[in-house]
């Protein structure tokens, strides 16, 4: 069984994360008609099923949910953010969602939310720290000279490079 802390797992718990009204995780969901609750108290209904693969072929589902609200909303600055050519008056707000992925994040929050889950991470905080202490501080070391996967794996120098 995994205990991965998620990319944004730290910076979820900040109130600045917590107070914007923009983000998914930050809006009322209503299971029963497929939909998000906007600040403003309008649904951000489904729209359609996005189908594509990753780079590895894995096949991706993702509903894209869109606000048909949007004009006039005082809170429109503040909903909508990202760099676009069309201007923020014509835009409306739309949200990205692979249920797959956001279930698999539920369930790997809440493992490492347990006991066990709090020990391995402290646990694994102090075994990397400490290693890499050791390297900056006691062995000087402050830069790999090897670059790139294949050099820096076999440890062996290619012609014209200094160790």
């Amino acid at each position: 069984m995994a205990f991965i802390k998620p990319a944004n797992h730290d910076q979820a718990k900040t109130r600045k994360y917590k107070s914007d009204i923009g983000k998914r995780e930050n809006m009322p969901y209503d299971a029963e008609n497929d939909a998000y609750i906007c600040h403003a108290g309008y649904p951000i209904q489904a729209a359609y099923e996005k189908k594509t693969k990753s780079k590895t072929g894995y096949p991706l589902v993702t509903t894209v949910y869109s606000c048909t609200h949007c004009d006039g909303c005082p809170h429109k600055t503040k909903c909508i953010k990202g760099a676009s050519k069309t201007p923020l008056e014509e835009r409306s707000k739309n949200l990205y969602v692979s249920k797959n992925f956001q279930r698999q994040r539920m369930e790997m929050e809440a493992r490492i939310n347990t006991d066990e889950g709090i020990l391995l991470r402290v646990n694994r905080s102090i075994q990397v720290e400490g290693a890499f202490g050791v390297l900056k501080q006691d062995m000087s070391f402050r830069r790999f000279l090897l670059r790139g996967q294949v050099k820096v794996q076999t440890g062996v120098p290619v012609a014209g490079q200094c160790i």
